[in-house]
């Protein structure tokens, strides 16, 4: 009798088991955990720092920020405390959906309502079973516009976003998009009809996030009202415009704005007398100049400069500041002997991947070898890695420390790989390595793995100082150029063609595009040389 009820429930499981499914879990079983619930938590800003997805998450729910850690989002709203937050039997019983409805106390309000698509998606995965199907991965997001200039302020124009997945589809995800201002009082956004309207003269940025992709919009009105022509042309003595002054003159035209004339002889002579040396020029250097009646006599001028001590001690007391060189950390006689290997650098005018493989590379003692002290300049590895991606590729890696990057593609593997790639170095006044020395991932409390940001794992054998010298200071890595021209703009301009110059992104795109890929260019095609 017993076994004739046990065949009696087997026989149901396994007719229940192999039946068609209905058409509510066709449904469901359609929805994919990845690419279609992370999105509307990002949407509605359950997993933004502000919410679930801080550090240390809110109200005992711990989200990874903007889902950049999907398999882990999964266990926390599916399994964690048993599985409490999730009804399978009545999915609108579900906590998640409750809460986010506000039908039951929540501290973050209403998200959406019970009537809206997102619900319907969510009420969908649950009663499916709430399953990480992972059946498809995004690998490519569209947003249209990319860059639109309006013909007045109060106007707008309506954003789409179509992803790309690994399986061929094509999706609108644009009502599943976040739309950001970096200024709210220039650009509003609303986000129903996914408009943009912009309430200032000038160009402004808007940041568009789906999933891992995060894209700017650039959008914005002209600043003058009336066309401004050919306004640089050519200069007060009849030299042609060069290919900078071209680029910067579309620019100008492009926002209707009416370039500054060429500067005079004395204007001219005291900015490149201070740009270049430091210091304004003698009476007699200046009378020199003025006396001149060469049409080349300003390219003349730069030349002999560049020559000068002034110029190889000024700009190296201008890169000391950035390398972090002070006599506090490195001691005086560390601090002068890397201060005067970098102002022999420009004296000689040395490649800048030379410096650079130089310092990341460097061992021995550093009151000897000016370049060992670039090691000890950083708090530790972690340090280290953030100050090598700052300097040689522009690049603020230390936001992927507690997380990862919220508005660039590096992860945490990525910082603390890196790290990890110093973690061995002995930063004493002797630099050298040791046999042992490790970084912890605190993600999984184990030794973080040795890797090029952005690129790939190191080998237990590999000399990982050796190779991500080689990888950043390569002419093909994207950064290299772009960071130290960026920097040399700023210095003499005030301000980075990216500002700040030290956050180069997608996300913080140049004010001239083609401006800071031709200064790239032309720099790595000149052999990296300052001069």
């Amino acid at each position: 009798m017993v076994r004739l009820k046990y065949s009696f429930w087997l026989a149901i499981v396994i007719i229940f088991a192999t039946a068609p499914n209905c058409p509510g879990d066709r449904m469901g079983d359609a929805v994919d955990f990845d690419t279609q619930i992370i999105p509307i938590l990002t949407r509605y800003g359950c997993n933004s720092g502000a919410c679930h997805g801080a550090a240390i998450g809110r109200g005992g729910f711990q989200l990874s920020l903007f889902g950049s850690r999907s398999t882990n989002d999964h266990l926390a709203i599916a399994r964690e405390l048993e599985g409490r937050r999730l009804n399978l039997h009545d999915p609108d019983a579900s906590l998640m959906l409750l809460k986010a409805t506000e039908s039951v106390e929540h501290g973050g309000g209403v998200r959406f309502d019970s009537d809206s698509s997102a619900y319907e998606v969510l009420r969908s995965w649950i009663s499916s079973g709430a399953k990480r199907n992972q059946s498809r991965r995004l690998t490519a997001v569209k947003v249209s516009p990319k860059s639109v200039l309006l013909d007045d302020v109060n106007e707008s124009i309506a954003v789409t976003v179509v992803a790309k997945f690994d399986d061929g589809t094509e999706v609108d995800v644009t009502p599943m998009t976040v739309l950001s201002s970096d200024d709210p009082e220039s650009v509003s956004i609303d986000k129903e009809t996914h408009q943009l309207t912009v309430l200032r003269r000038g160009e402004h940025l808007v940041i568009a996030r789906f999933l891992d992709q995060v894209q700017p919009i650039r959008i914005g009105v002209p600043i003058g009202t009336t066309d401004v022509g050919e306004s640089v042309g050519v200069g007060s003595r009849g030299v042609a415009e060069g290919w900078i002054d071209v680029l910067i003159d579309n620019k100008l035209r492009e926002l209707r704005i009416p370039a500054s004339p060429p500067a005079d002889d004395e204007e001219f002579a005291r900015r490149v007398w201070l740009d270049l040396a430091g210091r304004l020029p003698t009476t007699t250097e200046w009378r020199s100049y003025r006396d001149d009646t060469e049409d080349d006599k300003r390219v003349r001028l730069i030349d002999r400069l560049l020559e000068t001590s002034d110029f190889a001690n000024y700009w190296a007391l201008k890169w000391a500041n950035t390398l972090a060189i002070d006599s506090k950390s490195l001691q005086s006689e560390g601090a002068e002997a890397y201060h005067a290997w970098l102002a022999e650098q420009f004296r000689n005018d040395t490649p800048w991947n030379q410096s650079a493989m130089e310092m990341l590379t460097a061992e021995g003692d550093s009151y000897v070898n000016g370049p060992a002290n670039f090691s000890r300049t950083g708090n530790g590895p972690d340090g280290i890695a953030e100050s090598a991606t700052r300097i040689f590729m522009g690049v603020r890696l230390r936001c992927a420390n507690c997380h990862d990057h919220p508005l660039d593609h590096w992860s945490q593997d990525d910082y603390h790989g890196l790290a990890a790639v110093f973690a061995k170095l002995k930063r004493g006044r002797v630099v050298g390595v040791a046999q042992r020395g490790e970084v912890t991932h605190p993600v999984t409390g184990q030794p973080a793995i040795p890797r090029i940001p952005g690129t790939r794992d190191l080998g237990a054998d590999a000399d990982g100082r050796l190779e991500f010298a080689n990888w950043v200071t390569a002419p093909s890595n994207p950064y290299f150029a772009r960071a130290a021209v960026n920097r040399i703009w700023g210095h003499l301009m005030g301000r980075g063609i990216i500002d700040p110059v030290d956050d180069i992104r997608a996300t913080n795109p140049a004010s001239h595009p083609q401006l800071i890929d031709s200064l790239a260019q032309r720099f790595s095609d000149n052999g990296f040389r300052f001069k």
